[in-house]
C-alpha cells in the first residue's frame, strides 16, 4: 500500500477520532471559546433552525408556502430575512472550555437576548470564520 493510502476501516477510524476545535477569545474581558468548525450534525441543526425561523416568519407575514413544491418553498424562504441570523451564529459558536454552548441556538429568547447585546458580541461572531454554506 502506498504512503497515505488507507483501508476503509483505517480511514473510518481516523475520521471517528476527529473532534471539534476551539480557539480562545475574550468576552467582556473574560476567557471564552469559539468553535472553529461544526460537525455535520451541528451544521444540519444550524440550517434546520434557520429554516424553521423563516417558515414561522412567512406564516406571520401570511405567505402561503406550498410544501408540495420544495424548490418553490426554498425560493420563497430565500426572500425572507432572518432577524436572528447573526445571533444564531454566535449561539452556535460561543462556548466554554469544555465545548458547552453558552446560549441555546434553538431558543428564541436566547437569540433575542443576543440581538440586544453590543458591538463586542458582533465582533465575536464575525471574526474570520465563515458561516457554513448549504449546498443544494
Amino acid at each position: 500500500m502506498a504512503e497515505n493510502e488507507f483501508t476503509a476501516q483505517e480511514l473510518r477510524d481516523l475520521i471517528l477520532k476527529q473532534r471539534p476545535t476551539f480557539k480562545p477569545t475574550k468576552v467582556l474581558g473574560e476567557r471564552a471559546y469559539l468553535r472553529t468548525d461544526m460537525s455535520v450534525g451541528e451544521a444540519n441543526a444550524y440550517f434546520q433552525d434557520a429554516r424553521r425561523r423563516k417558515v414561522r416568519i412567512a406564516q406571520k407575514l401570511g405567505i402561503d408556502l406550498n410544501h408540495d413544491e420544495p424548490m418553490e418553498v426554498q425560493l420563497q424562504l430565500e426572500q425572507i430575512t432572518d432577524p436572528y441570523a447573526m445571533a444564531s451564529r454566535i449561539a452556535h459558536r460561543l462556548c466554554d472550555a469544555g465545548g458547552n454552548r453558552v446560549f441555546d441556538p434553538s431558543d428564541e429568547a436566547d437569540l433575542e437576548f443576543i440581538n440586544s447585546l453590543g458591538k463586542e458580541f458582533l465582533s465575536t461572531a464575525s471574526d474570520e470564520e465563515e458561516e457554513p454554506s448549504e449546498k443544494n
